[in-house]
């Protein structure tokens, strides 16, 4: 959609600007439309370029490796409960940023794995999430679920419920895929969630 609306943007100005008034009065009016839909237009596409930028600077942030819970968000089971391959990159890209966390300065980080139970799904994502990071080795006394969420914003929101109950001064990190940083970024700060992505 966005790919039309650019390309018919560029072929609008062109045929307005070849089929231009001779009489000085209307081609005043017409030079004003014509110039405002170009402003308009030049903004849309600044802004989706800096939508872009904004999305390729915050999925390629490495964050420090200091971190005291690393936040997962879920996205959607198989229809036997088990992690989609999409959720299971997720939570593979938590345990390897912990591991190099333990690694670089022996400090080790909790997991608070987020999704709540679809209406075609068997169990919770988090429930899902956990038996997940169980099996790659992760102790339960590591996981926190948090199971009510029905959305990214959900998932922030309650999720720093469970942060300020278990440690208020935590350093956070949230893991999803690259596409879903800057997003899931923004719902963070709407619920004044300091963390990264």
């Amino acid at each position: 959609i966005l790919a039309c609306l650019l390309v018919g943007g560029e072929i609008l100005l062109y045929f307005a600007n070849a089929h231009l008034p001779l009489v000085p009065g209307e081609r005043m009016y017409y030079d004003l439309g014509i110039n405002m839909f170009a402003a308009f237009y030049l903004y849309f596409e600044c802004m989706l370029i800096g939508a872009i930028i904004a999305n390729v600077i915050t999925a390629s942030y490495q964050p420090d490796l200091n971190k005291d819970i690393l936040i997962v968000l879920g996205c959607g089971l198989m229809q036997d409960g088990t992690p989609t391959p999409l959720l299971k990159g997720r939570l593979d890209l938590a345990k390897q940023f912990s591991d190099r966390q333990f690694s670089f300065n022996e400090r080790p980080s909790r997991f608070l794995v987020s999704g709540g139970r679809g209406p075609d799904e068997v169990q919770s994502e988090a429930a899902s999430m956990k038996g997940y990071l169980l099996s790659l080795g992760v102790p339960e006394s590591s996981i926190l679920t948090e199971d009510r969420s029905t959305d990214t914003a959900e998932n922030m929101f309650f999720s720093r419920q469970i942060v300020e109950t278990v440690q208020r001064d935590a350093v956070i990190a949230f893991l999803t895929t690259n596409y879903h940083v800057f997003r899931a970024g923004l719902k963070a700060r709407r619920v004044k969630m300091r963390d990264v992505g």
